[in-house]
């Protein structure tokens, strides 16, 4: 383990990288600086994730109106947000306040900026495959290792528990439902035995029929293939990589999905499977980050919406009005219609419309 956990991101930001090795390095002996640095860690990483959508960061000042916009885009998972607001609230706190956080919120910022790391890679990296978390070695014994062992274990508790017992349950319910389903035929049966990369034919499609899996196809229409599924089913949608498909979680779906959370295919010149019957089958390429149709893609949709408010707030119409009054310079750049110089200002706040125009000399 001579490589630090945070590595791994280096390859999309150095800096993150660096920001990794500060937190670890002081993970057991510096808490305060730990929380604040994780802080920066999470603003870095959604100033770049605005730069991977294409959205305008100066229109959001604050982090927690970027976190939001992302939101509402449907970028982030409900599982992404929760552990951000967590650290943006500690990293706020450990910088304000006097108290020194606790050993056991240094480790529990240090497993969810590795979950957001990885969410992150996963999102934008299609060849990405996520390292195993591990905790840093302490070289000081000013802590025992029964006590580390313990904050392992309640941070795995309080982390990853919740998110187990959503894939025990999704689990269960696919168990009772295939149950409930008996096959006409032996030959109904899906074949189990691994299917070959894409030389071998690979249908996407069909897998996730196989799977249960409710598939919306829109390519002839323009659009691209979308599977309603949450993000707790991403270990299904990211085993297709070695087959070369790759698939993007949208937490509000689209049109197509009636807004349902779902995925959608990356891979544009894909023409497989068209039809129920099987359509033609065409080799793939590396996915482009444009999700086609314009309809189909909410991300897309939204930040084109933005540049429109951009361009209309920018061309505001500018009305000129002519003042029948004589001017006098009172300095290099200004000039002012002599009449208003001696105008007491409360006639002109209680006034009526039609006279204050007139004291004004608009009309």
């Amino acid at each position: 383990m001579g490589e630090h956990l945070f590595e791994f991101i280096k390859s999309e930001d150095e800096e993150l990288a660096v920001l990794g090795v500060h937190i670890e390095k002081r993970l057991y002996s510096d808490t305060q600086s730990v929380m604040s640095k994780s802080r920066i860690f999470v603003e870095r990483i959604i100033n770049m994730t605005f730069e991977k959508e294409e959205l305008n960061v100066q229109m959001y000042p604050t982090l927690i109106d970027r976190i939001h916009k992302l939101d509402r885009a449907g970028i982030l998972t409900d599982y992404v947000i929760e552990r951000l607001h967590w650290l943006r609230k500690a990293g706020n706190k450990a910088s304000h306040d006097a108290e020194i956080p606790k050993v056991e919120d240094a480790v529990k910022a240090h497993r969810f900026l590795f979950d957001i790391a990885v969410w992150y890679m996963e999102i934008y990296d299609y060849t990405f495959e996520a390292p195993e978390y591990h905790l840093p070695y302490q070289n000081e014994q000013s802590i025992d290792p029964t006590q580390i062992n313990q904050l392992v274990n309640q941070t795995i508790k309080e982390t990853i528990g919740h998110a187990v017992e959503e894939k025990l349950s999704h689990w269960r319910s696919q168990q009772q439902t295939e149950k409930q389903v008996t096959p006409k035929s032996q030959s109904d049966q899906p074949k189990l035995e691994p299917v070959q990369p894409d030389e071998a034919g690979f249908k996407p499609l069909a897998y996730f029929r196989d799977k249960g899996y409710e598939v919306i196809d829109k390519r002839l229409k323009g659009g691209t293939v979308w599977v309603i599924g949450t993000w707790e089913d991403r270990d299904d949608f990211f085993d297709l990589r070695k087959h070369k498909f790759y698939f993007r979680f949208s937490k509000k779906g689209s049109r197509s999905t009636q807004n349902r959370p779902a995925w959608f295919m990356l891979n544009k010149s894909y023409k497989g499977e068209l039809d129920d019957e099987g359509g033609s089958y065409q080799q793939n390429v590396m996915p482009s980050r444009d999700n086609s149709d314009e309809n189909d893609q909410p991300n897309q949709r939204s930040q084109k919406q933005e540049q429109e408010v951009e361009k209309v707030e920018q061309k505001q119409d500018i009305v000129l009005l002519k003042i029948n009054h004589p001017l006098e310079q009172v300095s290099d750049q200004v000039a002012v219609p002599k009449h208003l110089l001696n105008l007491e200002i409360n006639k002109v706040l209680n006034g009526r419309l039609s006279d204050v125009t007139n004291m004004l000399g608009l009309y």
